[in-house]
């Protein structure tokens, strides 16, 4: 009986991660399509490869413009030697950085006009808050801990 309970258990929280995954990764029902930007990506487990709007599968190797390949499998070499293989959700902009798919490559006049439907504003004002602890141990044992805080504002 506690076997059968425990089974009963394991398979109902199995079965909540793979609905909530799922939710995670699929588009929303009647959510407009987003035009990316020009790179590769994975999504739904195949790569893709976004140009000038165009979503296509990826059936080449991918040459970015520092030099970072992606092959058709999703292996990526970047510039500097070391491979990976791309996770889902992530992509590979055209200048070869590793970013995160629906965050990174939507275009940027689709932000503004969204953001323009919604707020009735077409200015973008982003503010970045960060904290750094620095720790610094000179040669005589003595230890200093600063902490930082940097503040950049862009529009």
């Amino acid at each position: 009986m506690k076997i059968l309970a425990k089974l009963c258990f394991f398979l109902a929280l199995t079965f909540i991660g793979l609905e909530a995954s799922a939710q995670a990764t699929m588009p929303r029902k009647g959510e407009p399509k987003k035009t990316m930007r020009d790179g590769v990506g994975r999504k739904f487990g195949k790569m893709v490869e976004f140009k000038r709007g165009k979503e296509v599968a990826l059936s080449r190797t991918y040459t970015a413009k520092n030099g970072t390949k992606v092959t058709s499998a999703g292996m990526v070499t970047y510039a500097d030697g070391t491979k990976e293989k791309l996770p889902e959700g992530y992509a590979i902009n055209k200048e070869g950085e590793k970013v995160i798919l629906e965050d990174d490559m939507i275009a940027p006049e689709k932000i503004r006009k969204h953001q323009k439907e919604v707020t009735g504003k077409d200015e973008t004002s982003v503010t970045i808050t960060e904290r750094t602890k620095l720790i610094i141990n000179d040669s005589t044992g003595r230890k200093a801990v600063y902490d930082t805080i940097r503040t950049v504002e862009t529009k």
